[in-house]
């Protein structure tokens, strides 16, 4: 819509009916995208909800949240590696630039608890991932990434800070 924008909206409600346990929880995702000639700037939140009133924590089962909630997984298992308290993720996202025929991708994720812990915390903590890509030819791509993690309060007791990197190639057959 809008000539260089677009949007992606989701909701999810979820029911889980278990050994007598009735649980409802809800994920909401809104993204707005801006395109300007090759690269594309994303503004977005992943809501997540936890143990509110009469909404509980949603699951996300067998998910591979890292496309979404960061590379470093922190938050691959949710409920759990939120202990109930929901996420809500803030997030900004430029893709598309290419420097010297290798892309580039970044991304900053702001993560925050729905409620806060006993303590009043809701702080999770920030990351910052970078990756690029170049591509060999039509079948063979080379990827790098690096990513950065500083924890919040809520984090910080785990020793949830540090940073990750990788390397792969990716041949297409």
């Amino acid at each position: 819509f809008f000539g260089k924008f677009s949007q992606e909206t989701e909701f999810a409600y979820q029911r889980v009916f278990s050994t007598g346990i009735d649980n409802k929880g809800i994920l909401i995702t809104f993204n707005l995208n801006y395109q300007l000639s090759d690269y594309i700037l994303t503004a977005g939140l992943d809501y997540v909800s936890g143990e509110v009133g009469t909404i509980e924590s949603f699951n996300t089962l067998y998910a591979t949240n890292h496309q979404y909630y960061g590379y470093m997984d922190y938050f691959l298992n949710l409920p759990i590696d939120t202990g109930g308290l929901g996420l809500q993720d803030i997030h900004v996202k430029l893709s598309g630039l290419n420097i010297a025929g290798v892309g580039v991708k970044g991304a900053y994720h702001s993560f925050s608890s729905v409620q806060p812990d006993v303590e009043g915390n809701s702080d999770f903590g920030s990351e910052i991932d970078i990756t690029l890509i170049k591509k060999y030819n039509d079948i063979v791509k080379f990827v790098a990434g690096y990513s950065i993690f500083i924890p919040g309060a809520l984090k910080e007791s785990e020793g949830a800070n540090g940073s990750f990197a990788y390397l792969m190639t990716i041949v297409n057959f």
